[in-house]
């Protein structure tokens, strides 16, 4: 799935641009808020280095069972994108420096007292130093370099060398062909609309082509730059040439296309293209090169980049997808066991001899099982069973800080939890509605559930983000998010019609029953309305369903950011039309801002642009914010220390055993 960063208005522009200062400057490079304290942070002896053999046992770890397979165009799930992201690397990806381990203890709980200095004030409130702070920058994985001209067009130069599990070497033609594959509606991929910023994603879609903005004259200089100093890359063993499913060769071009060296055309028909299942906005130039243009400028398009959408896939996948679909053939640091996925049961990975990045394993496999009820997690972890859970189960939470010691975390990350209403639904649209949403966000005491169902492992919503990224306003929901019964009963009854009982819906082995018992306990007791949760038997199928807009009721929702920045959590979560905007709100205001948002060039204006469009989103409350989450990511003693990334997700790669 995958997860992926204060500016404070109301103390004036002056305060604004102090507010963690360094923040938003490094916020264009992908950079996490650093601007705490200089206090040191308390440390335990590093780890020793150690060196993986096959006699080591696999890291075992939980997971639930992901929706259906693994192509990475198709995942829509935490579970699924949590494996496929082991198995498939793309041209770039977020390194993990800064990030808290399962090895020392955070500095104190979430929601400590604010100061008046707004850098102080966020830290204190995470209760982190300036070493615990989680960073993530954007570093190049399988590109050697990613040229732009104008935030529209884009030179992709890989590295040498790289293979898949096969043996087929990674070539500029596996990620367009890869890609135009996944963006093909005739595929019917759920993320395919991660392509749309691409010219020609349109026609490919056979609706309206929009306009696409200008090229830069520097655009014709970088589309014809030398090409690779070698067009080929270096396979483990050769692979013969064959066909794709879109009718191109494996050099991505169709046949009895001009040679590479011919001049190139920057604006062929999309038209044209489309028909021949490619969009226009790609072009192979050589086995190692690449050109990308979009619509428009976009200056975080490097950051989406580093999505699971965007990874190559070789030919064999493309040319039968429903076999590799299960048995999926990477190019990542780990590859699938034979007869590695027992469904409802376990899967399990292998190191990848012929992965070529920095992350390699550094150990011999990991083995995820499978639970329907995460409670059964922590007791297996103490029996030395479990070798790391990703997150302490609620009935655990009381005593974990005791059993685990510093072998269990409590860190502020880029995700947030919120009731989600299906707003495209006429019973969800109306004025009322939005009466019965801000009277239930106005019933639930936020703080209260964090300090105790909780154990101050949550802190309570304040903003659509999360306080880990530049431009999280501390005070941006307002009343909306406080709690305060008689405003919220006042609000009810101002309903024009009766009520009926409350459905909540959340995925059962992902341990959302005892939340939404909390939640409906509170709607209850203040508004006097019937409320009770609706289990999924997994989270995988409770998410499938508000993907394809199946689900006609609210449902508690987890969002991890795309990219670590404020607009990772606002695109595509609340675009109109994107698979992954969960309440499915098209609101024009807001939609207008977030493509103001999306193409500011400077941090500072696209900051104040989606802040601008938060305070649309929240007047409209298509979501019920309610907190942010830490992430508790716990090991046993049979491992060393444990990273988590900044999104939350254990490094799974560097997990080692003493």
């Amino acid at each position: 799935m995958r997860a992926s960063p204060p500016a404070r208005r109301s103390a004036g522009p002056g305060h604004a641009r102090r507010a963690v200062t360094g923040m938003l400057a490094a916020a264009s490079a992908g950079v996490l808020a650093a601007g705490c304290s200089s206090e040191p942070a308390p440390t335990t002896p590093p780890t020793s280095a150690l060196t993986s053999t096959p006699e080591r046992a696999p890291i075992v770890t939980n997971t639930v069972e992901p929706a259906q397979h693994l192509l990475p165009a198709d995942v829509g799930d935490a579970a699924g994108e949590r494996v496929a992201s082991l198995l498939f690397r793309g041209l770039v990806r977020y390194d993990a420096k800064g990030t808290q381990t399962a090895g020392h203890a955070p500095a104190g709980a979430a929601g400590a007292t604010q100061t008046t200095d707004a850098d102080l004030a966020v830290c204190r409130m995470l209760g982190l130093t300036a070493d615990e702070y989680a960073k993530g920058k954007l570093e190049n994985e399988v590109a050697e370099s990613v040229e732009s001209v104008g935030d529209v067009f884009f030179r992709v130069k890989l590295r040498k060398g790289w293979v898949f599990g096969n043996g087929e070497p990674v070539t500029a033609a596996s990620f367009v062909n890869a890609w135009n594959w996944a963006a093909n509606p005739a595929h019917r991929q759920l993320r395919a609309d991660a392509f749309s910023p691409l010219v020609g994603y349109a026609s490919l879609r056979r609706v309206t082509e929009p306009l696409p903005t200008p090229l830069p004259a520097t655009a014709t200089a970088l589309a014809t730059a030398p090409a690779s100093d070698e067009t080929s890359t270096a396979p483990a063993r050769p692979q013969a040439s064959r066909p794709t499913p879109s009718g191109a060769t494996e050099t991505g071009a169709p046949p009895g296309a001009p040679p590479p060296t011919a001049a190139p055309d920057l604006n062929p028909d999309p038209a044209a293209q489309a028909a021949a299942g490619r969009m226009a906005g790609l072009r192979v130039v050589d086995d190692l090169v690449f050109t990308i243009r979009l619509v428009r400028p976009d200056p975080v398009f490097r950051d989406r980049l580093a999505g699971l959408p965007y990874v190559p896939l070789p030919s064999a996948t493309l040319a039968d997808p429903e076999r590799y679909a299960a048995s999926p053939v990477g190019n990542g640091p780990y590859q699938l066991a034979s007869g590695g996925w027992v469904s409802r049961k376990e899967i399990r990975l292998i190191p990848n001899a012929s992965y070529r990045g920095s992350d390699a394993a550094r150990n011999s496999g990991v083995t995820f099982r499978m639970f329907t009820d995460p409670a059964l997690t922590y007791p297996l972890l103490l029996a030395g069973r479990l070798d790391v859970i990703d997150e302490v189960p609620l009935p655990a939470l009381p005593r974990a800080r005791a059993d685990l010691g510093f072998r269990t975390t409590n860190q502020p990350v880029g995700r947030v939890q919120t009731l989600v209403f299906p707003v495209d639904r006429p019973q969800w649209a109306s004025v009322d509605a939005h009466r019965l949403r801000v009277a239930i966000s106005r019933s639930i005491d936020r703080r209260a559930l964090a300090g105790t169902l909780f154990q101050g492992t949550r802190a309570p919503a304040a903003d659509l983000a999360s306080p880990v990224v530049a431009g999280y306003l501390p005070d941006l929901c307002g009343a909306l998010c406080s709690h305060d019964a008689d405003a919220a009963r006042a609000e009810f009854a101002q309903l024009a019609t009766t009520q009926p009982a409350l459905q909540i819906a959340y995925g059962a082995d992902a341990g959302g029953g005892p939340t939404v018992q909390a939640l409906c306990g509170a709607i209850t007791d203040t508004l006097g309305v019937g409320c009770v949760g609706r289990p999924y038997a997994s989270q995988a199928a409770l998410d499938r369903a508000i993907a394809t807009r199946a689900l006609d009721i609210p449902a508690l929702a987890t969002w991890t950011m795309d990219r670590p920045d404020l607009g990772g959590f606002m695109t595509p979560r609340f675009v109109a039309g994107s698979s992954r905007n969960a309440s499915g709100y098209a609101g024009t205001t807001a939609q207008s801002q977030l493509v103001s948002a999306t193409a500011a060039s400077s941090p500072d204006g696209r900051t104040s642009a989606y802040q601008d469009a938060e305070r649309t989103v929240l007047a409209d409350l298509p979501e019920i914010p309610l907190w942010s989450l830490n992430a508790t990511v716990s090991r046993s003693d049979r491992v060393g220390e444990v990273r988590t990334d900044v999104f939350g997700v254990p490094i799974y790669t560097e997990i080692e055993r003493p």
